[in-house]
């Protein structure tokens, strides 16, 4: 059994991990990652890589306090992107700088008529039809109303690689097996890098971002599994298609009827991921349900594209989140505090930098003085793969 030691050890290798690893190596501070299998896997490269600034939320007719707490979200995501922001993401791959909602008309233009009233502001416009998106502009009789919106597309992996280069060093693959505390501080952290290889990791602070091993931290830690929650959804991928598009198709329901983002494949074409309410229905079904049911949303969607053509496929998984009062939607990020430890949760990709704040404000707290120290004798994390990577797209 290996003995380890650092200032501080964040648990964890998903965007909320990521960021508060980057911000408080940048502010000094001896902290190392650990994360069990690659960087981003499960959520983060799961995710569809959109930066929200809370304008679909608008439907609701009412200002929500979620739609409140993302709103500033894409000017900070923007000043990192160019390099100003607290974090250096300037060399992020951007796939769309702007993303689009649409209503579908025909029938629900009184729908089309709903969402016009409430979300044209400051942040969202009426594009002329030369600036559409190729899949709309192929449909002649396309009825419906489409907004375009100053919010950024991420390639997730691109943003994954970005954020951890500058402290890879002190990034680590390394599965932790038990929280060893007593009461509500923990005194160590044991776990593996492989079969033969145990360590125990011992740290001033502890700071676990690690999805669904949170409920496991909240758990040993006395914070109660009634903290956190979880919110399957089975994510529909389709391809390969020769057409771009970022873009929510709106109704009167807040969700999304679909979410769709275009990802690139080797050769040229894209692959198209699906979220919305097309996900969240297809969590409580099969595969075959899921994507049966998600041809059949996107036939009558883009009826000028031959779905029955297309390779189709899904991926599932858990939004692991704080607790929410309905179960739906949490507010926002959320930091939860014992002794020397801190249980975080970003809700979204886009929430990553104020999780951020969330922690170094909690440090401060603290009065932890920064100091430096050499990298660990640990095995490097690498970058985990997209859910449409390894598919054969024909």
């Amino acid at each position: 059994m290996r003995e380890l030691k650092a200032q501080i050890v964040v648990v964890g290798g998903g965007i909320a991990g990521l960021w508060t690893h980057a911000l408080l190596r940048k502010r000094g501070f001896d902290a190392v990652l650990v994360e069990k299998t690659a960087l981003g896997s499960d959520q983060t490269l799961a995710s569809q890589g959109m930066i929200h600034g809370g304008q679909r939320y608008n439907l609701e007719g009412r200002k929500t306090r979620h739609a409140e707490l993302i709103a500033p979200m894409p000017r900070v995501w923007g000043d990192c992107l160019a390099g100003t922001g607290e974090i250096d993401l300037s060399g992020t791959r951007v796939l769309e700088a702007r993303q689009f909602m649409w209503s579908p008309g025909g029938l629900l233009s009184n729908v089309s008529a709903f969402v016009g009233s409430r979300i044209l502001n400051t942040q969202t416009e009426n594009p002329p039809r030369e600036e559409w998106p190729e899949v709309f502009r192929m449909t002649k009789d396309f009825r419906g109303r489409l907004y375009r919106m100053n919010e950024v597309v991420l390639d997730a992996k691109s943003l994954v690689r970005n954020i951890a280069e500058p402290g890879h060093n002190h990034i680590y693959r390394v599965e932790i097996e038990d929280i060893v505390h007593e009461g509500d501080r923990v005194r160590y952290l044991a776990g593996r890098t492989g079969e033969n290889d145990q360590i125990t990791l011992h740290a001033d602070t502890y700071i676990f971002a690690a999805g669904t091993f949170n409920e496991v931290a909240a758990d040993a830690l006395g914070i109660g599994k009634s903290a956190t929650q979880r919110r399957p959804l089975r994510q529909v991928m389709v391809g390969p298609l020769p057409y771009r598009l970022y873009a929510h198709c709106i109704t009167t329901d807040p969700r999304p009827r679909v979410t769709v983002t275009a990802h690139p494949l080797p050769g040229g074409d894209y692959v198209w991921y699906l979220g919305g309410l097309v996900a969240v229905r297809g969590a409580d079904t099969s595969d075959d349900e899921a994507i049966d049911f998600a041809r059949k949303e996107m036939a009558a969607l883009f009826p000028a594209i031959d779905w029955d053509r297309l390779t189709w496929d899904t991926w599932y998984g858990d939004r692991a989140e704080p607790a929410a009062n309905d179960g739906f939607l949490p507010d926002g990020p959320e930091i939860k505090t014992t002794a020397n430890a801190a249980l975080v949760w970003p809700t979204k990709l886009t929430f990553a930098p104020a999780v951020g704040t969330l922690v170094a404000n909690w440090i401060d707290g603290l009065d932890v003085a920064p100091r430096t120290a050499d990298p660990l004798d640990l095995p490097a994390c690498p970058v985990g793969q997209y859910p449409w990577e390894g598919r054969e797209w024909r």
